[in-house]
This record gives structure tokens, sequence and C-alpha cells, in this order.
């Protein structure tokens, strides 16, 4: 077997493997936040996938009225949920809010206050997304990501995913996210993090990258040519 199509395919597969699409590092936009209500809060300069980062407090129970604190600083993102609240944080990813919007304030805003991302998001190379996290306190903590299309006329969104406790990645398939909305023209693209039951998670990359049995497949398929040429 010739010994430069080892390396190429070597390199093919480590090239394979490595890429990905960067949705957020946290390493932009650092702010602290602390509430006992729903609010919401911006940063803008976001250097990832989209220029600005929406970031939704949402409290579906708070009967101790403990505040949710949520903050970007150091290349990673802390959520930490006081005692007895369950709550469900989502983290947008689009053009801007709309010039008569605060950059925070109370309340949850509506598609009505976003500017979608111009040129849409393309992350249509990919078929995953990857979540990198640490310091995840109960296996109840979960994961979900949503898209809406460049107009906001059509939305789609996943299944909740547990992530187990302690460190970690967790996987959410394309498949499992998109089915109206194309993944070559998002208008706004988020995920959420639901937290029932006081949890307590830090997440360190957000990123879309191929399914990890995409990978196999093509080190799979590039093996069998490397075998077909040896033979002959």
């Amino acid at each position: 077997m010739n010994k430069s199509w080892i390396i190429l395919s070597l390199v093919a597969i480590s090239a394979a493997a490595q890429a990905n699409i960067l949705i957020d590092d946290f390493s932009t936009g650092n702010y602290s936040y602390n509430t006992s209500a729903d609010t919401y809060t911006s940063q803008t300069g976001i250097t990832a996938i989209a220029p600005t980062r929406y970031v939704a407090h949402d409290f579906v129970a708070n009967p101790n009225a403990r505040p949710i604190r949520t903050e970007v600083t150091g290349g990673k993102l802390f959520i930490s949920t006081g005692t007895n609240v369950n709550a469900k944080l989502n983290f947008n990813y689009m053009d801007s809010l709309k010039s008569s919007v605060p950059a925070q304030g109370t309340g949850l805003l509506g598609l009505s206050s976003f500017n979608a991302a111009s040129p849409a998001i393309d992350i249509s190379s990919e078929s995953a997304f990857k979540f990198d996290y640490e310091n995840n306190d109960q296996n109840n903590t979960m994961i979900y990501v949503y898209a809406w299309n460049s107009n906001f006329s059509a939305f789609n969104a996943s299944a909740g995913y547990s992530v187990a406790a302690g460190s970690g990645s967790l996987i959410i398939p394309y498949s499992a996210v998109f089915t109206t909305v194309n993944p070559n023209s998002i208008g706004m693209l988020g995920f959420g993090v639901l937290a029932p039951t006081s949890n307590d998670i830090t997440l360190t990359n957000v990123a879309a990258v191929p399914e990890p049995a995409s990978m196999i497949a093509l080190g799979a398929g590039l093996l069998a040519l490397a075998r077909r040429r040896r033979s002959k």
C-alpha cells in the first residue's frame, strides 16, 4: 500500500473528526446576572455564530423567591439556581434586538423584538449539536435545541436530553431538531437548559459537529478503500 495514501487517509479522518462550527465558547459577551423573576439580558459582539446572545431567565416555580444566577466569564457559562427553583434558561443567537428594545429588562421578549440573523445562520455542513459541560450536580438537568427560519415563519425544537451528572459532553442530532426549518437558513438559533430542582451546571463549549456515527462510517469507508487499493 502506498505510504502517501496512508498519510492522506489519516489526515482525512483526523480533519473530519475535528470539523465543527462554533456556536459559543463563552469567550466574549461576559456578564453576570442575578434575578428572582422572569427577566432577560443580551450581549452584543458575540463572534461565534451571530452578533447577539439573548438570555431569558424563565421561572416555572419559585416558592421561596430565590434567584437564578447566570454568568459568562473566563470561557464558561455558569448557571446556578436557588433552593426549590424550577427554571428554564434560554440562550438565543440572532442579529440583534430591535432598536426600541433595551438590552435588559423584566419579562420575556417575543419574536417581534428580534432581528433575524443576516445573512442567515448556515450550519448545514454538520449533523449534530455538541455541548461540553462540567459540574452538573443533578441527573435531571436537561438541554434542548431549537431554531426559527430566516423570516420567523417556522419553528423546530428537540425534546429535552438528559445531562449526566458530573462533566462530559452531550450530543443532540440534527434529526431530533430540524423538520421544517432548514439548517442552512436559520434566523435565530437557540438552546435551553431545564433546571427543575435547583440545578447547577457549567457549559464550556457549544458547537455544531459531525455525528459520531458519521465519523465512524467515514473512517470505515476510507479503510475499506485503502484495503481495496492494497489488494490490487
